[in-house]
């Protein structure tokens, strides 16, 4: 957490310096983003795209991931002033909708 927290740091102090993008019509929020994204799993890279043969998180693998998700997006939030998102990536166990 420590190193994703270090890494935060440094993303959010780089974009918070780049000149913000045009808000486009309907777009809620202004830039920049922090998009955190649940990637990387070896057991889920070959079933990635694939609903029915995808390997599912634990419930408590779910609780911890979305703890780290919170704490990192609360970091970004009150240090820096960034808005995060979250990237549902292929072969990430935030992939489809269950």
């Amino acid at each position: 957490m420590e190193h994703l927290v270090r890494q935060v740091d440094d993303i959010c102090s780089l974009i918070i310096k780049l000149p913000p993008s045009i808000q486009e019509e309907g777009q809620r929020f202004p830039t920049p983003y922090l998009v955190l994204i649940d990637w990387r799993h070896d057991d889920r890279d070959y079933t990635a795209g694939h609903p029915d043969d995808a390997k599912r998180i634990s419930p408590e693998g779910w609780n911890n991931m979305m703890t780290h998700i919170r704490i990192l997006a609360e970091h970004a939030w009150t240090k820096y002033g960034v808005r995060s998102v979250v990237h549902p990536h292929a072969g990430g166990y935030i992939e489809f909708e269950d």
